[in-house]
């Protein structure tokens, strides 16, 4: 292959003074990756987009200095040429309706980008054919044949060492990419080559003198190990006869200039280029996933410094969203849609949930349960009940933000020292000391990148504040006595004064959430920055805006519990039809006999027993009505009556552990408040399943999880008995049983005496076998 002799990199062109300017006022780019538009997006991409929105919410919020944000979509390249033929249509038609489904995905999360750039319009074709003469002008391109091993879905030549054996898709072996597990072919070709082994040095040398270049630390340290190893000259072209679909290289077209060229010019595009960018260049902070980290960190800056432009100013890695522990592949079919996530669980809700679980350093694995269980505990439970309780009608009955009392709160030095003249304790102190510190931790956090350490702490001061009004118990208190009244209002006053800040706070991640918040306090528009933020003014002795205030008009629950309104409604219209649905097959052990209950209506009523048929026979229907309260029965081994309990008590039964011969309680709780009820099969002791009471066999009338015993399993305890814990999760649990030879990620009951036990979840189980979750309420 023919090269020209080296020759060093041209000196820097300077922007413009207000790009490269410190300190407050001076101008700031944030910007997604433009996402390929050869698939709709998926929670990756929104991901990225929601860490930079933050950035740009929260430096606003600052009124830190101008702030743009673009994002956009990346529409040339093989990928999307073969995409595009593959689906029948033209590359510019599935382009079009790509990039609208990002566009709708952003918009729909309240991302508040001010620039989507697409790589097909016409002012970044001129800004890449003009980046293009810059190269080509420095000296820095040559045409040489070359040859490799090219991975489409990649976009990229990949060298021996990232390539792996493998197999395609009829079985017959092939080399595939190290990381990614995609297919390459070898290709030869004559192209156009940059020269990147010449810009090493001045690589080194940026990151040398910009340690926070590139962060998280452990990715500066990856891309410092990269420039330590061989860097090849980088093909910036294609041939027009294979790739058709992209920017023609000026004066060539027989060729098609390089994908990813074009792709990162759009962040100059995007400003101007290249005319006016020097207004905010470099002053830009790139959020890119890890798996282009490569592209940014090496080619982006050198391309730059051969073009004369300075490199960004910090490039902020994020790392990947796994499903379950696997990586999100459209062949697994375990790709997450955005869109489905917000409607279920809410735009606020599905935006706290990536922000406060996602850690840019490592991956982070999505799960519907984690998303129901995070939400609920932190948004609905303690910010919202906290709001809910300390603004009710029934402690706060005038509606306004009352006074503090000084007396009651005196101010001390040290929380250590409190002394007995007021009504506030040590702990009350220190939940004061690390609100008031809560503002330049968030502010740390956010500008180091770890937004989720920003939430971990607003968290942790929700959950102080909820014991600080729990500790003092403001509803137990006697408004009629003065000196009561000035701690109650004391106690209000603090607790709103928290609850001011954490929705100042929590504005760049939920918007909705934080401005129903604020609204409820009568915080005004004016009263919403981070740069004014006061907290507990009377406290210090000064005067508080807000005491005194009509407070805002309640407009209900300010974030509902996830699943509750869906499960209301269900109930709601199954009380109308009058009948409950529920079909429960029964594999019994005696015989391999399968006996099936057909229950269209069922009865479930005070000191009644139902009468089960005999093992072997067949269907059975009863009648009831859906919302009566739920039956305990003290169970028994073996056949016999089944008599009644008491409805909605924890009555006795007679369940028995095998091994061990005690009785334990069974829990069963009434039906109309989401609770369970033990269902026995004459000649059958229910099964006991983790999470509703050691012993209690489970059955949800509402079509919950019952246990089905099976010929020949294996007795393993679950979680909670024994020292072994096999985890009885939705899908058989997330727990490895170490003991009795269970499988991995498969809990099997422990069979309580003369019963056998069930297998649930795992891949082994039967097409009967009901799912028992962790309470033993899952769905059959």
């Amino acid at each position: 292959m023919w090269r020209p002799p080296r020759r060093l990199p041209r000196p820097l062109r300077r922007a413009a003074a207000t790009a490269t300017a410190t300190g407050p006022g001076r101008r700031l780019l944030l910007s997604t990756p433009i996402f390929y538009a050869n698939g709709p997006p998926h929670i990756g991409h929104l991901y990225s987009a929601l860490l930079a929105d933050a950035l740009l919410r929260h430096r606003r919020l600052r009124a830190a200095g101008p702030a743009r944000l673009c994002t956009g979509t990346d529409e040339h390249g093989l990928k999307i040429q073969q995409a595009a033929a593959a689906a029948g249509t033209s590359p510019a038609e599935l382009c079009e309706r790509v990039s609208g489904l990002f566009r709708q995905a952003l918009s729909q999360a309240g991302v508040a980008y001010t620039d989507f750039t697409r790589t097909s319009e016409p002012r970044h074709q001129r800004a890449v054919r003009h980046f293009w003469g810059a190269l080509r002008d420095g000296g820095v391109l040559y045409k040489g044949s070359y040859e490799g091993w090219y991975c489409t879905p990649e976009e990229s030549f990949l060298p021996e060492s990232q390539l792996a054996e493998g197999t395609d898709a009829q079985g017959r072996p092939c080399k595939v990419s190290l990381e990614t597990g995609h297919e390459v072919h070898w290709t030869k070709e004559e192209n156009y080559m940059f020269r990147l082994s010449a810009f090493r040095d001045p690589l080194q040398n940026w990151l040398r003198d910009n340690p926070r270049a590139i962060f998280p630390e452990p990715f500066y340290q990856c891309v410092l190990r990269w420039l330590d190893e061989d860097l090849p000259d980088l093909s910036v072209s294609r041939e027009r006869n294979r790739l058709q679909w992209g920017i023609p290289v000026p004066s060539d077209p027989t060729q098609t200039i390089y994908v990813w060229v074009d792709a990162l010019v759009n962040y100059l595009s995007v400003v101007g280029y290249p005319e006016s960018h020097g207004a905010w260049w470099p002053a830009v902070h790139h959020v890119v996933g890890k798996d282009i980290l490569k592209f940014h960190a090496l080619y982006w800056p050198a391309l730059l410094l051969a073009a004369g432009l300075e490199p960004p100013e910090r490039i902020l890695v994020h790392s990947h969203w796994t499903v379950r522990g696997q990586k999100m592949s459209k062949s697994l079919g375990n790709v997450v849609d955005p869109g489905v996530c917000m409607g279920q669980y809410g735009v606020d809700g599905f935006r706290y949930f990536l922000l406060r679980q996602g850690v840019p350093e490592r991956d982070c694995d999505y799960y519907d349960e984690k998303v129901v269980k995070l939400v609920n505990s932190e948004l609905a439970d303690a910010l919202g009940g906290l709001l809910n309780r300390s603004t009710a009608p029934s402690i706060n009955p005038s509606n306004t933000y009352p006074c503090f009392s000084e007396p009651c709160f005196p101010k001390v030095l040290d929380s250590r020292e409190v002394r007995g003249t007021g009504r506030a304790c040590a702990e009350d102190y220190r939940l004061v000391a690390a609100v008031a510190s809560l503002p330049v931790q968030v502010d740390t956090y956010f500008e180091g990148f770890q937004i989720y350490k920003a939430l971990e702490c607003i968290a942790q001061c929700v959950r102080q504040t909820n014991g600080f009004f729990q500790r003092h118990r403001p509803w137990k208190l006697d408004r009629r006595d003065a000196v009561e009244q000035l701690w109650l209002d004391t106690i209000l006053h603090v607790t709103l004064e928290c609850l001011r800040v954490y929705g100042t706070l929590l504005q760049p991640v939920v918007p909705h959430v934080a401005d129903k918040l604020l609204s409820r306090l009568a915080v005004g528009p004016g009263e919403r920055h981070l740069s004014g933020l006061t907290f507990l003014a009377r406290y210090d002795g000064k005067p508080c805006p807000f005491e005194g205030r009509q407070l805002g008009p309640d407009t209900g629950i300010l974030f509902h519990r996830l699943g509750e309104l869906e499960t209301m409604k269900k109930r709601k219209q199954e009380a109308q039809e009058g009948h409950v649905p529920f079909l429960v097959s029964l594999m019994l052990a005696h015989g391999a006999v399968a006996a099936q209950l057909d229950m269209k209506r069922v009865i479930v009523a005070p000191a009644v027993v139902i009468p089960l048929p005999p093992l072997g026979t067949g269907t059975v229907r009863m009648s009831v009505s859906p919302l009566s309260p739920s039956v305990s029965r003290s169970l028994r081994e073996g056949p016999g009556p089944l008599p009644a309990a008491p409805p909605g008590g924890a009555a006795r039964c007679r369940c028995r552990y095998a091994g061990r011969g005690r009785a334990v309680p069974c829990r069963s709780r009434c039906v109309g408040r989401d609770r369970v009820v033990p269902a026995p099969v004459r000649g059958i002791v229910p099964v006991p399943v983790g999470g509703a009471g050691p012993c209690s066999a489970v059955a949800r009338v509402w079509g919950g999880a019952v246990p089905v015993p099976l010929r020949g399993a294996a007795p393993v305890p679950v979680r909670g008995v024994e020292p072994c814990c096999a985890g009885a999760g939705p899908r058989g649990g997330d727990e490895l049983c170490r003991s009795r030879g269970a499988e991995r990620r498969r809990a099997v009951p422990l069979p309580l005496s003369g019963a056998v036990p069930v297998p649930v979840g795992g891949a082994d189980a039967v097409p009967c076998s009901a799912v028992a979750g962790p309470r033993g309420d899952a769905p059959l």
